[in-house]
């Protein structure tokens, strides 16, 4: 039986949150439907650098190692690429994640030590390769398997996409292979993907829009309170969807929810979320709820596609703080349509927000690949100005637009956390 190590590459940023590596924790857990024993190794939640690898696992006896990334964790990923194979030269290394599944072809510019890219969700990719590869394999052996990218000479090949998988027939992601401890809070998602298509997020792009059965959402909270009812109840559960919030199911949702006796925080647009719905939740054991209103303008709003109007933004936020629940809004600043006055707009939006207590945090908008930013930046009138990925980190400026430069952003950004007390969400450079 082959072994199996899967590793989240750790993120050269501290950040105040850590949660679950959803991608790698589903792959396990399909990799133990069908009889294997992989293990996982989140480096991030153990505050482990990448120099500590061979320290961890100094003989590295495994057959496939699999490496997640962020775009700012990317090079290192490539860093432990090396190391991997420096250790067991014989291993087969897999990387995947957001970043990869948009840029495979520059992994293998970057490195020699990569042999294979999983492009899109990666549950049954990982497990066909790890079905289907060897020691001595060949790369013709991995033209049969869809959603990959390898290198066969000089040729980069990419084989057929791969369909979004059913997320109601996989397991539920292997909680007992990680450090339960270590993360910020229970995290479930009931959903993968997003209806909308922001110009910032590369969401919508790696994810078609798909929800959970009720009844398999239930089933996995009913698991894991069964495991260890004490340490979910104190510490809740986060639904950690790009939208939460869908009309077909969530009231049907909260209703299964309520009795479980938990208490639940939620991700939600403004657009989709009704003020009957708001109290159901509530009702339901929802304590937190988080907004992504990102700007003060309508103009930039529409441009952006936010599909929201701040109006019904303010009605739904008062009307959630009058139920007692908890308010958080992201705000991020640097949009191509987005001027000073504009940014003016935003501070005092944010400002009125706090006033009622609304936790806020502020980001830069970045260009990851795979947003509709990256993609058309002429479009988008806007400038990317490098690739170097540590950087894209939510706080420093990456392009400049036609009504702002670079440095321009850079320095309304600390205008903005200088004026309302900001909150970034991210702190100093950890060491690699």
């Amino acid at each position: 039986m082959k072994k199996v190590l899967l590793v989240q590459a750790p993120s050269p940023i501290d950040k105040p949150y850590r949660f679950i590596p959803f991608s790698i924790a589903y792959i396990a857990a399909l990799l133990e439907r069908h009889n294997y024993h992989p293990e996982i190794y989140d480096m991030d939640a153990l505050d482990r650098n990448v120099d500590q690898f061979a320290k961890d696992y100094p003989s590295l006896d495994f057959d496939v190692i699999g490496i997640s990334s962020h775009t700012v964790s990317y090079k290192n990923a490539l860093r432990l690429a090396k190391i991997v194979k420096g250790l067991n030269n014989k291993a087969i290394v897999v990387l995947g994640g957001h970043h990869v599944t948009f840029m495979a072809k520059d992994v293998f510019d970057d490195s020699n030590y990569v042999d294979i890219v999983v492009i899109g969700e990666g549950e049954t990719t990982f497990l066909e390769i790890v079905n289907n590869t060897s020691k001595n394999y060949k790369p013709r052996d991995l033209y049969s398997i869809r959603g990959i990218a390898y290198q066969d000479g000089e040729k980069v090949v990419f084989t057929a996409p791969r369909k979004p998988e059913n997320i109601n027939n996989l397991p539920f992601p292997a909680r007992h292979l990680l450090p339960m401890e270590k993360y910020s809070s229970n995290a479930v998602i009931t959903s993968r993907g997003c209806p909308n298509r922001c110009a910032f997020c590369a969401g919508p792009a790696i994810h078609s829009y798909r929800t959970r059965e009720v009844a398999n959402v239930i089933n996995e909270l009913e698991t894991m309170l069964k495991k260890d009812e004490h340490f979910f109840k104190d510490r809740g559960v986060c639904f950690l969807d790009n939208t939460f919030v869908n009309s077909k199911t969530t009231f049907e949702l909260c209703q299964q929810i309520k009795p479980l006796d938990l208490g639940w925080s939620a991700e939600s647009r403004i657009n989709v979320t009704s003020l009957e719905l708001l109290k159901t939740m509530k009702e339901a054991g929802c304590v937190y709820i988080h907004f992504g209103i990102e700007s003060g303008s309508e103009k930039v709003l529409s441009r952006m596609h936010k599909n929201i109007s701040l109006e019904d933004a303010k009605i739904k936020i008062d009307y959630a703080l009058s139920l007692g629940l908890m308010v958080a809004c992201t705000f991020s600043i640097g949009h191509p349509d987005e001027n000073e006055d504009d940014i003016e707009k935003t501070i005092k939006l944010i400002k009125e927000l706090k006033d009622k207590d609304v936790t806020i945090s502020t980001s830069i908008v970045t260009p990851f690949p795979g947003t509709l930013i990256w993609n058309h930046p002429d479009a988008y009138q806007v400038k990317i100005h490098h690739r170097d990925w540590e950087k894209y980190t939510f706080f420093n400026p990456i392009m400049s637009t036609k009504y702002l430069s670079q440095d321009k952003i850079g320095a309304l950004f600390v205008k903005v956390l200088a004026e309302t007390n900001g909150y970034v969400g991210f702190t100093e450079t950890k060491e690699v």
